[in-house]
């Protein structure tokens, strides 16, 4: 038993003390959920599309489209600063082309 239930400073391992150090102090009052993270997390979205209709001497037509999606998103689901937050990197990826002669 330590006097008042509390645990005297110098008995902390200092390992702990220094990841304790990282855990930012509460932002509001409520119990469940109080700490708001205030860090942003960047979203960069690339969509380049080509669409091309062309009608050839001969009356045929030729159509082309063309579309590239690339999407990288940081998410963080604790809501921890860096270093101590677990970031996942969404990376999303697709193309789609089609082409057409009539």
């Amino acid at each position: 038993m330590f006097p008042g239930n509390r645990i005297p400073v110098n008995r902390f391992d200092p390992v702990a003390v220094k990841i304790q150090n990282l855990i930012p102090s509460p932002t509001n009052a409520n119990p469940t959920s109080n700490y708001l993270q205030l860090y942003p997390t960047p979203n960069n979205q690339q969509t380049p599309t080509i669409k091309i209709d062309e009608i050839l001497p001969d009356n045929s037509r030729f159509s082309f489209y063309f579309n590239k999606l690339t999407t990288n998103q940081l998410t963080s689901n604790d809501s921890l600063p860096q270093p101590i937050s677990v970031v996942r990197v969404q990376a999303i990826y697709g193309t789609i082309s089609a082409a057409e002669l009539r």
